[in-house]
């Protein structure tokens, strides 16, 4: 997995590009900083680029999720297809955040 990272006002915006595994836990722990650091109002992931996610992916993105709620922030979900989308729908995660 790859990430951009963008600051747009009190947003925080990351881009997720390949798959996301869990070998990926370090490049999350970096996004975890910037969100504790930075304080957004609000968090979007952009999965349009990932392909695949596995159980420690998602794993990852709730660990996001708590890291948001801690600093005051909503996290968003942007762009989900194929086996992302269908992981996201069979685990409920429209339950726990934003997924559009």
């Amino acid at each position: 997995m790859r990430y951009d990272l963008r600051q747009e006002r009190d947003r925080l915006a990351v881009t997720l590009h390949g798959d996301v595994t869990m070998d990926d836990h370090g490049g999350f722990r970096a996004v975890i900083a910037q969100i504790v650091g930075q304080q957004p109002r609000e968090v979007c992931y952009d999965v349009t680029d990932v392909g695949h996610i596995d159980a420690g992916g998602l794993g990852m993105v709730l660990m996001s999720a708590d890291a948001a709620r801690t600093a005051g922030a909503a996290l968003t979900l942007r762009g989900a297809r194929g086996q992302v989308a269908r992981m996201l729908e069979s685990h409920r995660f429209s339950r726990l955040m934003r997924v559009e």
